[in-house]
């Protein structure tokens, strides 16, 4: 039940409020002068106070400048027999919720000012808590948006430490690799028994597959550093794809398969960027396609997509008639480590890295790299990327 403090030094009023307020199932409590009241409202905390204007010992202002500063959420209904304005403005800036006149003829101008009070005081309770809970979420998202800032921010700087690292290692690897290769190249050249010759062939096969896996962890590494800067040089982009033709066609010649090249007429033979990079890409691209395609043709084609003013984007296709794969693997096969199927790994060999630095390569080169395949019937990857023009 609701509790009423009634603070009043003329008896009759405290007992007609009282009678009144108890049919309406309110706890009524009464104090006969405002230092009685005072101690009254700390003993029983009131959900609202009913205080006249003008008593002895202590008078309603007082009593409600007492209220307001221990409990500014109480609601107070200042009651008094002068019925001033001057009065009325006093009460309210001292912090009276309302102020009526008495004598208070109908009781239930009372019960309606009781009444909006409470249910005031309870909108402005329950408005607070609101933001109370509001203010502690907020200050738990931002508690959990600094954790998770420093969190990445030492995931990063670890992520650099290592790749730091691994740039390093591979760097230096390298020389060692070139220089089994070179040496393996010597020694073949110094009329070897059959047999030797045999033996040089794995060791400068597996040392070049080494010195390729190197190369593969020393760019991923590279990239995941962002220590690639792009070259910005110009290029003939007709005579680079011939070039890379030339490279591996021995590679599709030993295999049997039909090695293709076309180029759309629009396409402009001086380019800016870095062609190095872009090189990489179509070799990498190529070579996968020559590595699973037992029988048919790989084909590599390019086309101008669009050129506003000094800009153009391109796009290149790389179709082969090798063993495919469900599409659904398409979305892991450009992650680090990653192949379609494990029998592949087990088969064809490779660490799953190419198609990663691939599409690194081609996000620095402000492009995008799809796939379409289907087992048995081979694959086209397609890439976008974007250079200047003279």
């Amino acid at each position: 039940m609701l509790k009423v403090l009634i603070i009043d030094d003329e008896e009759s009023i405290r007992d007609s409020f009282s009678f009144y307020l108890e049919d309406l199932n309110y706890t009524v409590f009464t104090a006969e002068n405002g230092e009685r009241g005072v101690e009254l409202f700390k003993d029983i905390l009131p959900d609202i106070v009913l205080v006249d204007l003008r008593m002895p010992k202590m008078d309603g202002m007082e009593v409600l400048a007492n209220i307001h500063s221990s409990s500014p959420e109480t609601p107070v209904i200042v009651i008094s027999g002068t019925g001033e304005i001057n009065d009325a403005l006093e009460a309210l800036r001292a912090g009276a919720w309302d102020f009526l006149t008495k004598p208070i003829s109908n009781l239930g101008v009372l019960k309606h000012a009781i009444d909006d009070k409470l249910k005031k005081a309870s909108l402005i309770r329950d408005n607070k808590q609101q933001l109370k809970d509001l203010k502690y979420s907020n200050d738990q998202l931002e508690k959990m948006a600094k954790e998770a800032w420093d969190a990445k921010r030492e995931a990063e700087a670890s992520n650099r430490s290592k790749s730091e690292f691994m740039a390093v290692i591979t760097h230096d690897l390298r020389t060692p690799l070139n220089g089994i290769s070179g040496l393996t190249d010597l020694l073949l050249m110094n009329s070897p028994t059959e047999k030797q010759v045999k033996y040089l062939n794995m060791i400068k096969t597996s040392g070049n597959n080494l010195l390729s896996l190197v190369n593969n962890i020393l760019d991923y590494s590279k990239i995941e550093a962002n220590k690639i800067k792009l070259e910005q040089i110009e290029f003939n982009i007709r005579d680079l794809l011939k070039e890379i033709i030339d490279h591996i066609f021995t590679i599709a010649d030993e295999k049997g398969l039909k090695l293709e090249l076309e180029i759309d007429e629009n396409i402009p033979e001086i380019i800016i960027g870095d062609s190095s990079r872009l090189r990489q890409i179509v070799t990498n691209l190529l070579s996968n396609a020559i590595k699973f395609t037992e029988t048919g043709f790989v084909k590599v084609g390019i086309s101008l997509k669009e050129q506003k003013n000094k800009s153009a984007e391109f796009q290149v296709i790389v179709e082969d008639t090798g063993i495919g794969f469900d599409q659904s693997k398409a979305l892991i096969l450009f992650e680090e480590f990653t192949q379609a199927e494990q029998s592949t790994t087990r088969k064809y060999g490779g660490t799953g890295l190419g198609l990663a630095i691939v599409k690194k390569l081609v996000k620095l080169l402000d492009g995008e790299i799809s796939v379409e395949s289907e087992p048995g019937k081979g694959s086209t990857f397609g890439f976008t990327f974007k250079m200047n023009l003279p």
